[in-house]
């Protein structure tokens, strides 16, 4: 009877291909004779401030994208094969609800790895899209995808908890929905930007190595396979699948990132060693396996129960798709050392609340994690949420939204009572399995899949050559230059149809790490967070809140991580100039500055600089508060950089700057009075989206006086410029952002070249 049915199944299946092919007339003839696109709209740059009514995408090489999805059509396999995912040029339409509209440029391609990104229905083709911007941008977006509705599970759900996890302060694409014509095809589709620099930049993230799970030999099987209407049991890909997750190892998504400089690409290198280290102690080979969130915090309990909470989160919400180990993406924290984890592909169902279950590996601090969580969802400012949610075009009710937060918390609920199922592991520290055999069974479990495959050691850390291997002890020294060494990292490296595949440092893939070390004191209290490394001496005199740091190697830093400062005053002596600086313009933690203040607050502050040979003198990054006075002399790059913060501050002075005085970025900013003397380019630089008023500047012996730029909006009420060669400047720098806006009440210039610059996107005010 078996037999029989497996006949009947495959007659089925015939009939169903014979039709499949007898309807590629019908979609040639109803794709072809498409109405060409006249070029209508000139291209603009984007500076969105309403919501998207309809996207109008159009393939310049309409015959061959209709032939390549013909291709896709006819495919004999059970996923979208890689070689049809290729791009074409296009225009991208942007109507807005106010009636404007937008054309861009593009790169265009099939997205989506299964068939259900590619739907034929009434002799037409739905299909899921990958969109590269060519120039301008979407809101800030340059890359994104637009996906037909259900192929991330529930569209409302991925929208509303794309939104819910930016509010719990976890990395996660903007998302919406959006209608959409594809060559004439109306469809409703769900916008969500892509894992690039823009999506760290928009989650107040400093850029850094993007990782994701190598799927490459996971997806080469799939090709293996017919497309019948057969279980994956049945035809023997469940085994052989399970038998690729075993060889899974990590690739760097950004890989152009670590050719910016050597610092850049010893990062990525020692995080993809670390990770892949991670990969082969998690990765066991069963579908469902989780990452061990110990090793991915690196130890630290603070990272840990963040991790933690992202799983919790994603588990009460049905969405735990985006926690099987080949569906994991990974921003590398230089700062924090651990890797944080970048929301993708949780096929979220809020309502589907049965089966709720607490999976292992569960860290120490899964209970801390849990009330963290719970607290944080019952404390969410439902009004400002909901804002949120209206700007993606999604118009929840407040009784709607309650509802959903509502079922996660119950779900939540459900979950921490099976804890007393695990017995949590007491030891403070959860060492990785690191030896020769783990590394000789990964390089096996990867030469079941890959059997021609080239492993690729780095020699060891401050070594430049790599090691080949052909098994682990059959090595030879090679050499890669820069760009063969970022296709490596991005699983892209073929050498004679050989693939090249790095995993780690020889022999143990394990990373010293020795100059990311700092050391660490608590000063006046629990709140205050005091680091710094080797060459750096300090006093503190508690009784006057006096805080003296002087830099006796030079590069040596200085900073304050997770702190809450009040009443302090820090002096910073520099160790001045130096002929040779080995971590310009950062060190391998990402810092830029020689004192930095990262997600701080801070009241009441006093600060004072002379002799910094850092990039910046002073960095603050992700930090809040008010501060009297800044002081700083003689710098060797910019002497005050601030970004993603909320700062106020009162008085600042600087002299002596070789390139800008004072750089602000992503944040809102207020100074009462400005004292910029000799600043070798900016005197006041504001860029990416900043927001910021001055009552009082003056620049005087310097190049620009103040350039704001990059949809950032600058409005002061008295300036004066002296021996400056532009006063004011205003222009579009990178591609994901608009012009610039610089508004002045009260306006003196002498002594200049060009009193105002602009280009075509910007604009400046003067109004005396």
């Amino acid at each position: 009877m078996r037999n029989q049915l497996k006949k009947l199944k495959h007659k089925y299946y015939n009939l169903v291909s014979n039709c499949k092919v007898l309807s590629i007339l019908f979609i040639i003839i109803n794709l072809i004779t498409v109405n060409s696109y006249a070029n209508e709209y000139k291209s603009c740059e984007v500076n969105d401030k309403f919501k998207i009514k309809r996207l109008d995408i159009h393939i310049d090489q309409n015959r061959k994208w209709v032939k390549n999805n013909t291709r896709i059509l006819v495919s004999n396999t059970r996923n979208i094969p890689k070689k049809l995912r290729k791009r074409y040029n296009g225009k991208i339409i942007v109507n807005y609800t106010n009636g404007s509209k937008c054309s861009l440029e593009g790169r265009i391609r099939q997205s989506g790895d299964f068939k259900d990104h590619f739907v034929y229905t009434n002799n037409s083709i739905k299909q899921s899209l990958d969109i590269n911007l060519s120039n301008g941008n979407i809101a800030g977006i340059v890359s994104f995808k637009l996906l037909l509705d259900g192929t991330r599970g529930i569209s409302n759900d991925e929208i509303f908890l794309t939104e819910l996890l930016r509010e719990l302060n976890f990395i996660s694409p903007r998302t919406q929905m959006v209608e959409a014509t594809i060559n004439g095809l109306n469809t409703k589709m769900l916008f969500q930007e892509n894992s690039k620099k823009e999506l760290l930049e928009y989650n107040g993230k400093i850029e850094s190595a993007i990782y994701e799970s190598n799927e490459s030999d996971y997806f080469k099987i799939y090709e293996k396979f017919e497309d019948n209407n057969l279980t994956n049991d049945e035809i023997g890909l469940t085994k052989e699948l399970d038998q690729a997750l075993k060889g899974l190892l990590a690739r760097q998504t950004n890989s152009k990132w670590a050719l910016k400089g050597a610092i850049h690409s010893k990062i990525s290198f020692d995080a993809l060693s670390n990770l892949n280290l991670i990969y082969i102690n998690s990765v066991k080979g069963v579908y469902n396996d989780k990452f061990d969130n110990t090793f991915l915090g690196n130890q630290i309990k603070k990272n840990i129960i963040n991790l933690d909470k992202y799983n919790l989160i994603l588990k009460s919400a049905n969405a735990d798709h985006a926690l099987i180990s080949h569906n994991r993406k990974f921003y590398w924290n230089k700062l924090e050392e651990y890797f944080e984890p970048i929301y993708y592909d949780g096929n979220p169902n809020i309502y589907k609340n049965e089966n709720i279950k607490l999976d292992s590996p569960v860290s120490l601090y899964i209970k801390e994690a849990f009330n963290e969580l719970t607290y944080n969802l019952t404390n969410i400012d439902l009004i400002n949420f909901k804002k949120k949610m209206d700007n993606n075009n999604l118009n929840f009710t407040d009784q709607e939204i309650r509802d959903k937060i509502s079922i996660i918390l119950n779900n939540l609920s459900t979950l921490e009572k099976e804890i007393n199922n695990f017995k949590l592991d007491t030891k403070q520290k959860k060492d990785l399995e690191v030896n020769e055999n783990i590394v000789k069974k990964a390089i096996q479990n990867k030469k079941n899949n890959n059997s021609e495959g080239v492993f690729i050691f780095k020699k060891n850390e401050f070594d430049e050559n790599f090691l080949n291997c052909r098994e682990y002890e059959e090595c030879s020294v090679i050499n890669l230059d820069n760009i063969d060494q970022a296709k490596l990292i991005a699983g892209d490296l073929i050498i004679e149809n050989k693939e090249y595949i790095y995993l780690g440092y020889y022999p143990n893939l394990i990373t010293n790490n020795q100059e990311r070390k700092f050391n660490y004191k608590k000063l006046d209290s629990s709140e205050i967070n005091f680091y710094f490394n080797d060459g750096i001496e300090y006093k503190f005199d508690e009784e006057n809140n006096e805080l003296e740091i002087s830099q006796k190697i030079p590069e040596a830093r200085a900073y304050f991580l997770d702190s809450n400062i009040n009443n302090l005053k820090i002096k910073f002596k520099g160790f001045g100039s130096s002929k040779e600086l080995k971590s310009f313009p950062f060190d391998f933690k990402g810092l830029t500055g020689c004192l930095t203040f990262y997600n701080s607050k801070l009241k009441d502050i006093n600060l004072e600089f002379e002799n910094s040979n850092c990039e910046d003198s002073i960095n603050m990054v992700n930090v809040s508060g008010e501060i009297n006075s800044i002081l700083v002399k003689n710098s060797l790059s910019d002497a005050l950089d601030m970004d993603f913060s909320k700062i106020t501050v009162n008085e600042v002075k600087i002299e002596n700057s070789k390139n800008d005085c004072l750089d602000v970025s992503f944040g809102e900013y207020e100074f009462k009075n400005l004292e910029l003397d000799i600043c070798g380019d900016k005197g006041l630089s504001v860029g990416e989206t900043s927001n910021i008023f001055v009552e009082n500047i003056s620049v005087n012996n310097s190049s620009i006086g103040v350039a704001s730029k990059d949809g950032s909006i600058t409005n002061i009420l008295n300036s004066k410029f002296n021996n400056v060669d532009t006063c004011l400047e205003s222009y579009n720098k990178k591609q994901e952002f608009s012009g610039g806006y610089i508004k002045v009440d009260k306006f003196s210039c002498s002594n200049f070249t060009k009193k105002i610059a602009l280009d075509s996107q910007s604009e400046i005010i003067i109004k005396n």
